[in-house]
């Protein structure tokens, strides 16, 4: 059987599968190597590590091995609380990456060796990680390796395997998530792969990311600002999300209009002869000026000009030749 060693700051199962151990485990000496890689090939093992409590959730640091390839026949898989990685493992990361959540899980070592103790890395492995706090993030969980550099990257982004909800048992709904590996890569000729998981931070949710007049649309470790329907973009170091909107700008031709008002008819009378006349007076005299125009783009005058583009946006005026 597998061992494991646990501190409150570190967790090892130490696998080892000879032909002795097999038959001292099973009564049954193996024909060959190919049941020693059967032992590690389907392990369906768990390991965890410390109960924390993340708001009213409380749950332990846990993962389960399923399976860590055909050709390998023994393993070491170490579990890390990510405050103690360096001191546990050797290697400096980051406490979180930028846009995302702190590391939901620990920071998970594997080594994996073949019956003559050669590093595997090409292999697929399968492993779940128990991560409750990612059934209400829209982008689920995401796992990351580190590489080289101690930089961290997508698995799923970089298409090295998949996490998705498990269906291995019945707390596929409950927080355990699937991760599938095609092969592992690694870090140094030792062979081992460090891996982390956390999940996307919506920074649309907190009030002010984007200025007025915009849409703001989360994506996976960061957000966009787009302005609505009518307006255009202006940069801006200053503004939330790095722009704002204005209205789309509406240069109009030079107008000219005129006035013509129709006469009142208005009846006079003569005191000498007492003969009536009617002349017209105009509407407007001197001193009147003109409160309201309205504007049409036919000679029926049925079709009013408006300042909407075909979307029923509204233009924004502006001089002639500037903005």
């Amino acid at each position: 059987d597998p061992k494991v060693l646990a501190t409150t700051t570190r967790v090892e199962m130490v696998i080892s599968t000879t032909l002795d151990r097999v038959a001292a485990a099973t009564g049954v000496t193996p024909v060959n190597t190919r049941d020693l890689h059967s032992e590690v090939q389907f392990l369906n093992r768990e390991i965890q590590r410390e109960q924390r409590t993340t708001g009213t959730v409380q749950y332990d640091r846990r993962i389960r091995l399923q399976t860590l390839g055909r050709s390998v026949v023994s393993a070491v898989v170490t579990m890390s609380a990510p405050g103690s990685v360096e001191a546990e493992l050797g290697k400096a990361y980051p406490a979180g990456l930028d846009g995302f959540s702190e590391w939901l899980s620990d920071v998970i070592r594997i080594e994996r060796f073949n019956e003559v103790g050669s590093p595997v890395s090409e292999e697929p492995i399968m492993f779940e990680i128990w991560a409750p706090d990612a059934r209400a993030s829209a982008s689920g969980l995401r796992v990351f390796y580190f590489d080289g550099d101690g930089a961290a990257h997508d698995i799923a982004a970089e298409g090295l395997g998949t996490v998705v909800p498990s269906d291995f048992h019945h707390e596929g709904d409950q927080g355990w998530y699937a991760v599938t590996m095609d092969r592992t890569p690694t870090r140094c000729s030792c062979g081992y792969v460090d891996i982390a998981a956390a999940i996307d931070n919506n920074e649309c949710a907190a009030p002010g990311a984007c200025a007025a007049n915009t849409i703001c649309r989360d994506t996976l470790g960061g957000y966009t600002c787009e302005c609505v329907t009518g307006w255009t973009e202006v940069e801006d170091a200053g503004s939330p999300g790095g722009l704002y909107c204005r209205p789309v700008d509406f240069i109009a031709e030079p107008w000219s209009f005129r006035v013509e008002t129709v006469p009142v008819p208005h009846k006079t009378r003569d005191q000498c002869t007492g003969d009536s006349t009617t002349s017209g007076i105009p509407l407007l005299d001197a001193g009147w000026r003109v409160a309201e125009l309205e504007a049409f783009v036919d000679d029926a005058c049925t079709a009013p000009f408006t300042l909407l583009d075909a979307a029923g946006a509204a233009y924004r005026m502006a001089e002639r030749g500037g903005r």
